[in-house]
């Protein structure tokens, strides 16, 4: 890793000290409005890799997110919402370091892009940034794209963790999980609980599911 360009903003230096090392991994660099990610594509989908920088009186630090999307599944969900954006933005899952570590001890959520005596974002600071930007990575990041690779680790992934939501809805189906009747039951108690326009969307959704889980291929639809 290397920065030379001092002339760069601190986070475009970052970015360009750990593009390649991404790059090898598949990923891709992006960047939309103010949001700069790496993303790759894998069987179902795309896992995404978001650099979150934070500035405090002109000093830069820098912490990582990440998110795993299925697209046949939030296909699906637009399609049962009859709404087109569900496809856009839905992820099915996704988490940010500070949080995914909250209660593990000695874990850094956020590195400086400067040095803390002379407070100048310099070379080394930036480096040793990208450095601990990607040991995070291969430490947490990593596994947890390959837990979550496919339906089946997605579905142990969401039911452990309680997930109640439209696409853990469809994967529990989708795995026989015995949690099915359980979530569509709280499914229907959300809708019910919402009002207006909310509880329309809630309702349609549910009534064209369980239509297109009576008639539908639910494996041909996610895979």
């Amino acid at each position: 890793m290397a920065v030379n360009d001092h002339t760069s903003k601190p986070s475009d230096r970052l970015i360009k000290a750990v593009s390649s090392y991404f790059n090898n991994k598949g990923f891709a660099f992006q960047k939309k409005r103010s949001l700069n990610y790496f993303e790759r594509p894998f069987e179902y989908g795309s896992q995404s890799i978001r650099l979150e920088f934070y500035t405090h009186s002109s000093l830069v630090k820098v912490s990582l997110a990440w998110s795993v999307h299925f697209d046949k599944l939030s296909k699906l969900i637009g399609k049962l919402y009859e709404d087109i954006k569900w496809q856009k933005c839905t992820s099915a899952i996704g988490e940010s370091l500070g949080i995914y570590t909250r209660w593990m001890e000695n874990v850094e959520h956020a590195w400086p892009l400067y040095d803390q005596d002379s407070l100048q974002h310099d070379d080394v600071s930036i480096n040793k940034a990208g450095k601990k930007l990607i040991e995070a990575y291969e430490h947490f990041v990593e596994p947890y794209f390959e837990k979550n690779s496919n339906y089946t680790g997605l579905a142990n992934f969401m039911l452990e963790a309680g997930y109640d939501s439209e696409a853990a809805l469809i994967v529990a189906k989708f795995t026989a999980s015995p949690k099915y009747e359980s979530i569509l039951s709280q499914r229907y108690m959300y809708a019910n609980n919402r009002s207006g326009e909310d509880k329309e969307s809630a309702l349609r959704f549910l009534h064209n599911w369980e239509r297109f889980e009576s008639q539908g291929d639910l494996n041909l639809a996610l895979k």
